[in-house]
């Protein structure tokens, strides 16, 4: 809604409260405030005005200058706008596995009679006792175990939470198993999560004792790391951690739940990546097909062209070369039958002959039976999988579209190992893919895959 008010209505407001708050009001920031303050000359508090004012300080407030003739009048503001607040959207529902966390019915306990089963722990207590051997040595073989780092005294503390843990976890269906070097791995719905128990240290300055000498094996550090006896587990997940520590009201113990529900946080994180990977890989294929589709269509429509290009040249040369035999029968003149010069001329009127490209499209012929070169042992595969289409071998070539190369002749015995598959195509199918290269003494057709194996393959 506009808001119009006096210079000296304005002047009063600006020195009753500061302006970041006042501007809001008329639908302006501070400085656009100022700026109009500014434009009916109008005195601002300087920087530091409230801030003194607020401490007790005296301050000084200037009077409001005359008007000119031209600032005289009422100033108007477009006022706040009415901005509708954007509904906050509701959080999504909890998991049912980490609702169920939540269900007093499930919470764990840790006794303090708890006695440690677990095997993974009882192998973990042994390796314990192995090292803490005064003989130890270490080629001495040690049983399977996960690392703890927690102190001596805080071991009992550690074993008995974890035993907690354990049975908890595997009630519900996951599993607990000891990875590489020492690492405790839960497979939650079918993923692996990294979980870490350790005891919290803190810094503890050395102070050696009086009239004592230094000895040169002494570690330089003016400090020593000393254990809590706080304890806290760390959930690994791909891109961050979670972890749930000793509190003030709070031990671990009573926060094992919380543990459950992280874990099936981080392995629901994950399963979300995984798909999330999968559709970003799915794209990328589509992405490819479709450019694969696109540079087909091109190529396909570089090779129409070509073979009309080819086509031309081919009706070209035949022209050019009956004109050239009648321009030579007329030069010549009459000849004796049978002489070399009359074998010569009918030669030439056959070439004319088979260089007529279009009489291939007047009298097309039902059937072509064509032949497609493959090695031997491929043979069996093309017959019954079909062909497959493949880049033109010929340089000059290379830019054209992949397809199926067949001519009407069989070319084995060209290639060492090879053996012909035939299929019987309407010419009138053919004619489409022939490519009209002069010079050559068979036909050759570069037919696409798809178009190919619509006829039956044979040997």
């Amino acid at each position: 809604m506009p808001i119009e008010i006096s210079r000296e209505e304005l002047y009063e407001r600006v020195w009753a409260e500061p302006i970041q708050k006042l501007s809001k009001e008329y639908g302006l920031s501070d400085v656009g405030l100022a700026k109009t303050c500014r434009r009916y000359n109008i005195p601002i508090p300087r920087r530091g005005y409230w801030a003194k004012k607020q401490a007790g300080h005296r301050v000084h407030k200037p009077s409001l200058p005359a008007a000119a003739t031209a600032l005289k009048g009422t100033i108007r503001f477009a006022g706040p706008s009415a901005r509708v607040a954007k509904p906050v959207p509701e959080p999504p529902p909890a998991h049912p596995l980490i609702a169920a966390e939540s269900d007093p019915t499930n919470t764990i306990t840790v006794p303090e009679d708890l006695r440690v089963r677990h095997p993974l722990l009882q192998s973990t207590r042994e390796h314990w006792r192995i090292i803490g051997r005064p003989n130890f040595h270490w080629d001495t073989p040690l049983p399977p175990h996960i690392n703890i780092s927690v102190g001596a005294e805080t071991r009992p503390r550690a074993l008995r939470l974890l035993q907690a843990l354990f049975t908890a976890l595997e009630r519900r269906g996951h599993r607990v198993a000891a990875g590489e070097h020492g690492k405790l791995n839960v497979t939650v719905l079918d993923e692996q999560c990294e979980l870490h128990l350790r005891e919290r240290q803190r810094q503890v300055r050395r102070e050696p004792p009086k009239g004592a000498k230094k000895s040169p094996f002494e570690s330089s550090r003016p400090y020593d790391l000393v254990h809590t006896g706080e304890l806290e587990i760390r959930i690994e997940k791909r891109f961050s951690r979670e972890i749930v520590r000793d509190g003030k009201d709070r031990p671990v113990e009573t926060r094992l739940n919380d543990v459950v529900a992280g874990l099936i946080r981080a392995a629901l994180a994950e399963k979300d990546h995984q798909a999330a990977q999968e559709r970003a890989r799915l794209a990328q294929i589509e992405r490819e097909r479709r450019h694969a589709v696109a540079k087909q269509r091109a190529r396909e429509a570089r090779a129409r062209v070509k073979r009309l290009e080819q086509l031309l040249a081919a009706v070209d040369h035949h022209k050019r070369l009956a004109q050239f035999a009648t321009e030579l029968r007329q030069a010549v003149g009459d000849v004796q039958l049978g002489s070399e010069l009359a074998r010569w001329l009918d030669w030439i009127d056959e070439q004319v002959e088979d260089t007529d490209v279009l009489r291939r499209f007047r009298d097309r012929q039902p059937t072509l039976t064509l032949y497609h070169c493959v090695p031997t042992y491929e043979s069996e595969r093309v017959i019954t999988d079909g062909f497959k289409n493949r880049d033109p071998w010929h340089d000059d070539e290379q830019d054209l579209s992949s397809s199926v190369e067949l001519t009407d002749v069989p070319m084995e015995g060209i290639h060492g190992g090879t053996v012909c598959v035939l299929i019987d195509v309407p010419e009138e199918t053919a004619l489409a893919y022939e490519s009209f290269n002069n010079g050559k003494t068979y036909r050759t057709f570069r037919i696409p895959a798809e178009v190919a194996n619509r006829f039956q393959r044979r040997l």
